[in-house]
């Protein structure tokens, strides 16, 4: 390969790449800005207030949820206090009491008996007794608060009422059982008719706490989910979803042709502060190739010195060691483009940050975000040093080369 061959074509590839360092530096702070300024802090300032009042409808949502809980076994209950009144109203224990009048009167006419005898008939129509209240009323009642914990909370007044139920049953057997309350037939049926009574009143105090909290709660649903209607009918409300779906539109829009469809704005929001590092990074990779393909053209060439001092030999973008002024500026326009693109990073990392604490990443989550955010901070001040040292490091090694020439 020819020495006119390679100097052209280092050349070319330096003015190739001064071309792409501007494009690469202009390009990257205008999509900084673009994308931040247009989409992504528009997008999240939105987003926060919709998941505000998404917020407020869940808690609407919840809040009828737990009304739903406590309809249902309300539901549930009447139901069950509907079947103990009809048992209130067949009266069963009313056979009890005939069959013990009838017992009795064959024991009177069989003769050879005692109290103990008609004192065991007479509990056992207690036991009959109390069993069909249990099995008919009591049983349905527990199992109800047993798979039914809500409602002990949400109506405790109901539940006193219904706990005081098998009390009264127990302290019906207590006061007959083992006494004699069977002397004549009005004294059983009136034991009988006392404990009907006694239930009696109990379910309709019941059913009166019941049909005293069930419009309330209706009427509290209601009002929650009015409030949901006027929040989703909100024109803000409207308004802020219509700006999210216009904003995802419009990041398609913005995205290179082959991106178009394979990422969303929720996805740039998520990566738009590493793509800020690795664009950065790779305009540092463009500046050492232009400042490699100067180095070869200035030894080939024989710059000498001036090539190395007069900041018309090269270029802007060159980062080598231009003079004092020429490798000032050239420098310090670098670290302007690494200070902006910072900047760029900070914010995509604030916005990032805002974001995962609305929604779930899809790479990245709060946890391990700190640790790359550091990552990349230190990569960026490494940048920094890496482009104030390089020109004077290049340059420290020209001249011990020579140096070491000029001693042969």
């Amino acid at each position: 390969m020819s020495k006119e061959f390679q100097i052209e074509r280092h050349k070319k590839l330096l003015e190739e790449k001064t071309r792409q360092a501007k494009r690469v530096v202009f390009g990257g702070l205008l999509f900084g800005i673009f994308i931040l300024v247009n989409v992504l802090a528009p997008y999240i300032n939105d987003l926060k207030e919709i998941n505000k009042v998404e917020l407020e409808i869940k808690k609407y949502n919840s809040e009828i949820w737990e009304i739903e809980k406590t309809l249902q076994p309300l539901n549930e209950l009447s139901k069950i206090l509907d079947n103990i009144q009809k048992l209130v109203a067949k009266r069963p224990w009313d056979v009890e009491t005939k069959k013990l009048i009838n017992k009795f009167r064959e024991m009177n006419v069989r003769g050879g008996v005692n109290w103990n005898d008609y004192q065991a008939e007479a509990d056992a129509t207690i036991n009959s007794v109390a069993a069909i209240v249990n099995y008919g009323a009591i049983e349905p009642l527990n199992k109800f608060l047993l798979n039914s914990p809500s409602s002990k909370n949400l109506i405790p007044e109901l539940v006193a009422e219904l706990k005081t139920l098998p009390e009264t049953v127990d302290t019906w057997v207590s006061e007959n059982k083992g006494k004699r309350w069977y002397l004549t037939i009005e004294m059983k049926t009136a034991q009988i008719e006392r404990l009907s009574n006694t239930l009696g009143n109990k379910l309709r105090l019941i059913s009166r706490t019941i049909n005293r909290e069930k419009p309330n709660l209706a009427k509290r649903q209601k009002n929650i989910e009015a409030s949901i209607e006027k929040l989703r009918n909100n024109p803000e409300y409207r308004n802020k979803e219509e700006r999210l779906e216009k904003l995802r539109s419009q990041m398609e829009k913005i995205l290179p042709a082959w991106l178009k469809g394979m990422i969303s704005i929720e996805q740039m929001v998520q990566i738009f502060p590493f793509i800020i590092v690795i664009l950065t990074a790779y305009v540092l990779i463009i500046a050492s190739g232009i400042a490699s393909h100067y180095r070869f053209l200035a030894r080939e060439l024989n710059f000498g010195e001036e090539g190395y001092s007069d900041p018309s030999f090269s270029s802007l973008w060159t980062l080598i060691y231009r003079g004092r002024f020429g490798t000032l500026v050239t420098v310090s326009v670098y670290i302007i483009f690494i200070l902006i693109m910072w900047f760029f990073f900070e914010s995509g990392r604030e916005i990032l940050a805002g974001w995962l604490e609305i929604e779930k990443a899809w790479f990245i989550n709060t946890v391990n975000l700190s640790v790359i955010v550091w990552l990349s901070r230190m990569l960026l001040a490494l940048f920094i040093a890496y482009t104030a040292i390089y020109p004077y490091y290049q340059k420290g090694k020209s001249d011990a080369v020579h140096t070491a020439l000029e001693k042969k």
